[in-house]
């Protein structure tokens, strides 16, 4: 988790460095359903910039809650700087 973070905040920095405008605002899709090959269902929460263009993304697995309000927004920061970021539950959550 904390390597994560950390290269969560180099890109952060290398990201704002080359900004040269305003975000754009942030959407988040709660709940976002991927069904894996065996059946199972997966949820993910999905924080995006609101642009029409293609864009990286980082994904985090957690076998923990993926709703804490810490986290919340260092993922709305990565969005601001042009990724989208999903933050998945593993199996049995």
């Amino acid at each position: 988790m904390r390597a994560v973070r950390r290269v969560a905040l180099v890109v952060l920095a290398v990201r704002a460095a080359a900004a040269q405008s305003p975000s754009p605002p942030i959407l988040l899709e709660k709940n976002v359903e991927a069904r894996v090959r065996d059946g199972v269902i997966l949820r993910g929460d999905v924080y995006r910039p609101d642009v029409t263009e293609r864009l990286p993304a980082l994904l985090e697995r957690t076998p923990y809650s993926k709703n804490t309000r810490s986290d919340a927004n260092v993922f709305r920061r990565l969005a601001s700087h042009g990724y989208v970021v999903v933050v998945q539950d593993t199996r049995g959550r």
